[in-house]
């Protein structure tokens, strides 16, 4: 399945696969999956990425 939006959340977000999500626009969605992203020792910040349906 491929995701139609990606959203960017705190690292310590919980969003597991299949789960509904509702973004600020209104639209309801689904998660397709999360990704934990680190900086690898550079200065950006760590987040999570949330591919959604």
């Amino acid at each position: 399945m491929t995701s139609s939006a990606t959203v960017y959340a705190r690292p310590d977000a919980v969003c597991p696969a299949h789960s509904r999500v509702t973004l600020t626009s209104g639209r309801v969605t689904t998660v397709v999956a999360a990704y934990k992203r680190g900086g690898g020792g550079l200065p950006t910040p760590d987040h999570l990425e949330v591919q959604l349906k």
